[in-house]
C-alpha cells in the first residue's frame, strides 16, 4: 500500500467502535429515564421496559424519519409489524418518551445492531438494579450477568424452553441456541423478544406440541407455592433422555426452612442433580440459587457443587488443593493464553460451501471430540484463526470441555467462550491437553471462578506439573483413553511422575 493511500478520506461516515456506540445508546436510555421518571414511582415502571422494547422494534424496522416522527405514528408503525401469528402488540403507554427515544437512536447512528441495543438495555437496567429505590418487579427482568453466563453453559441441547423471560438470560442464550418461551410468559415482553431476536426466540404453544417433542433443555423459575414441587417433579419425569432442567430460584425456596423448601430439596437430591450453585444477585433483597438436573444424561457422574461460603443441605465444598506440592510451573510461564474471537450470527452459516473456517464453541465439544453435525462456519476471513496444536479450554463451569486442535480441523476459529492456550516448545500440546482434562485443573478452575467464569489471569496462574518430554509422552500415552475420567488422569500424572522421581 502506498503511503499516500493511508491518508485517503474514507467514503461516508467513519464507523464508531461498539464500545462507544453502546455508551451512546446507554446515554439515550438515561435520557428516556428522565422523561418518564415520576417522583412517586421508582423507575422503571413495568410498562416502561416494554415501551423501550417496542421502540427498539420500530427503530430496527427502519421505516421512520427522525425529523418527521410524530407520537401518533408510533402505534401504527408497531401494529403494522404484526404478522397475525401469536399475540399482537399492545399500544405504547408513553408515546412522547418513546418517540424521543426513537429519534435519539435515529439521530445517533443508522443501523445500530440489535445486539448492541439489547446489551445496552441490560447495562441500563442492571445499573438501576443496584439502586435501593428500584421497584420490586425489576427482579422479574434481570437475572444477573454471572448467573446468565453460567446457565448458558449448562445447556447441552440446541433448543431451550424457558418459562420466564429474564431479558439478560434470553439474550445470552439467543446467541447460540433456539429459545422457546412458554405461552404464559409476560405477553408483551415475549412478543417483543420474538420480533427483536428475529427467529432465535419463538413461543411454545402446549396444545400444538409436547415438551418431549421439543427435545429441549428446560429452564424454570422456582415459585414459593405449595404446588411447585409437584409441578417440578412432573416436569423432571417428562424430561427427554439426555436433556437437562435448570431451576432458577430467586425467591429463597432452596434456602428456606418451610416444608415446601424441604420437599423441593428432597426432590432435587432424589433426581440426577449435577450441580447446585449460588450466585451473587444484583438485588440486595434477593438470593439466587441455580440447580442443574440431568435427564438420565449418560456418561456424566452426578456431583453436587457449591461455589460460595454458604451452605445448602446436601452440598459439599470443593477444596482448593493441588495434586502436587513441588515441581510445578504456572501456565502463563509455559504457554501463551488469550481469548477466542467474537463472530456475529450474520457471519455464520450451517453449510460449508468451500474452505470456510469452522466456528468451534464449547457445546461443539464432547469428551475431547468435535460434534461436527451442528458445527457452524464463518462466512468471512476477518477473524483470528486457530493453529494446530492449540488447546481450547472452556472458560465457564463445569470446565470439562477442552479440545486439542489438529491439522485436519484447520481452518477454524474459536468462540470467545474458549480460552486459547498455545504451549511453548518445551511442552507437548497433548500433555497440556491431558492436564486440562484432569481433576487437578478442573477443581482448581472451579475454585478460582467461584461458580462464574475463569479470567485469563487466573487461568495463567494455575500450575501444571513440570516434566521432561519423555515423561510427558508417557502421561499422554497413559491418559489417551481417559476422555471422561478427570480423577483417573490425575492419578496417572501422580503415578508416572512419582516413578520418574525415584
Amino acid at each position: 500500500m502506498n503511503v499516500s493511500d493511508s491518508h485517503e478520506e474514507p467514503d461516508g461516515p467513519v464507523p464508531i467502535s461498539e464500545e462507544d456506540l453502546s455508551e451512546d445508546v446507554c446515554a439515550i436510555l438515561d435520557n428516556y429515564r428522565l422523561s418518564v421518571e415520576n417522583v412517586n414511582q421508582p423507575y422503571p415502571p413495568r410498562w416502561a421496559i416494554t415501551d423501550i422494547l417496542k421502540a427498539f422494534i420500530v427503530y430496527l424496522n427502519g421505516k421512520n424519519d427522525a425529523s418527521a416522527l410524530l407520537m401518533d405514528d408510533l402505534d401504527g408503525l408497531l401494529f403494522g409489524l404484526d404478522d397475525g401469528d401469536g399475540p399482537s402488540f399492545s399500544e405504547f403507554r408513553d408515546k412522547k418518551s418513546a418517540s424521543q427515544l426513537i429519534r435519539g437512536l435515529s439521530m445517533l447512528y443508522r443501523n445500530i445492531p440489535c445486539d448492541i441495543l439489547m446489551d445496552s438495555l441490560i447495562v441500563h437496567l442492571s445499573g438501576i438494579s443496584y439502586s435501593t429505590e428500584h421497584p420490586g418487579h425489576m427482579r422479574d427482568f434481570i437475572l444477573g450477568k454471572a448467573a446468565s453466563e453460567a446457565v448458558a453453559f449448562m445447556v447441552t441441547s440446541n433448543k431451550v424452553l424457558i418459562d420466564h423471560p429474564y431479558l439478560d438470560l434470553v439474550i445470552q442464550l439467543g446467541r447460540d441456541y433456539d429459545v422457546v418461551l412458554t405461552r404464559d410468559c409476560d405477553k408483551d415482553v415475549t412478543e417483543c423478544l420474538c420480533h427483536i431476536m428475529d427467529g432465535a426466540v419463538t413461543v411454545y404453544d402446549p396444545p400444538a406440541v409436547s415438551v418431549a417433542h421439543l427435545d429441549a433443555d428446560t429452564i424454570i423459575r422456582a415459585r414459593y407455592e405449595s404446588s411447585f414441587p409437584d409441578k417440578m417433579e412432573e416436569m423432571i419425569h417428562a424430561l427427554p433422555k439426555n436433556r437437562k432442567m435448570v431451576v432458577l430460584d430467586d425467591c429463597g425456596l432452596l434456602t428456606g426452612s418451610k416444608k415446601i423448601s424441604q420437599r423441593t430439596i428432597d426432590l432435587l437430591n432424589r433426581s440426577e442433580l449435577l450441580s447446585l450453585n449460588r450466585f451473587s444477585s444484583p438485588f440486595s433483597n434477593r438470593s439466587l440459587s441455580v440447580a442443574e438436573i440431568s435427564g438420565h444424561h449418560s456418561g456424566i457422574a452426578t456431583r453436587i457443587r457449591i461455589f460460595d461460603e454458604g451452605c445448602i443441605p446436601g452440598t459439599e465444598n470443593i477444596q482448593d488443593v493441588d495434586a502436587f506440592d513441588d515441581g510445578m510451573v504456572s501456565l502463563g510461564e509455559i504457554a501463551s493464553v488469550r481469548k477466542g474471537t467474537i463472530v456475529g450470527k450474520d457471519n455464520l452459516i450451517t453449510e460449508n460451501d468451500g474452505d470456510l473456517a469452522m466456528y468451534i464453541r464449547p457445546k461443539d465439544v464432547e469428551k475431547g471430540e468435535l460434534l461436527i453435525d451442528d458445527i457452524n462456519y464463518v462466512t468471512n476471513d476477518r477473524h483470528d484463526s486457530v493453529m494446530p496444536d492449540t488447546v481450547l479450554v472452556d472458560s465457564y463451569p463445569p470446565f470439562t470441555r477442552s479440545y486439542l486442535v489438529r491439522k485436519r480441523d484447520v481452518p477454524c476459529i474459536a468462540s470467545p467462550n474458549f480460552s486459547i492456550v498455545v504451549p511453548n516448545k518445551d511442552y507437548l500440546p497433548d500433555y497440556v491437553h491431558a492436564f486440562f482434562r484432569s481433576s487437578m485443573f478442573v477443581d482448581r478452575a472451579r475454585r478460582l471462578s467461584s461458580g462464574k467464569y475463569i479470567t485469563l489471569e487466573d487461568l495463567k496462574s494455575i500450575r501444571i506439573p513440570i516434566a521432561s518430554k519423555e515423561v510427558q509422552q508417557k502421561i499422554v500415552d497413559s491418559t489417551s483413553s481417559s476422555a471422561n475420567d478427570p480423577d483417573g488422569i490425575t492419578s496417572a500424572f501422580r503415578s508416572i511422575l512419582s516413578t520418574d522421581q525415584q
